[in-house]
């Protein structure tokens, strides 16, 4: 949800992108509570708690019409995704979480050594 707050989209897709991070949380906490005698069931909201919030990622930064014509083909929006970051878009959407995954690494390799 910060993400949201620090999107220059527009409000329409930013309602969208709200809603699809909503139900990626909600999907997340099941996943996470179903026993453990139901595996496929807890790796299925897990699953469908990523696509969620990829098409939430995908709302913001690709649109709206472009993210529904993946309908549900998660392959698809994560593609459409990577290629929109190759192209070096949104890259200042990410800075913050990409600075910090940058400084992990570095912490991770200086405790191996």
């Amino acid at each position: 949800m910060e993400d949201l707050k620090n999107s220059d989209s527009d409000p329409f897709r930013k309602n969208f992108a709200r809603c699809s991070f909503l139900c990626a949380e909600d999907d997340l906490e099941v996943s996470k509570r179903i026993n453990s005698d139901f595996k496929a069931l807890s790796i299925y909201h897990l699953q469908q708690s990523v696509e969620h919030l990829a098409k939430g990622y995908s709302y913001l930064l690709l649109g709206v019409e472009e993210t529904r014509r993946f309908n549900h083909n998660t392959f698809q929006i994560l593609k459409a995704l990577v290629d929109h970051f190759a192209k070096g878009a949104g890259r200042e959407f990410f800075e913050a979480s990409i600075r910090r995954l940058d400084e992990l690494g570095k912490k991770a390799k200086r405790k191996l050594h």
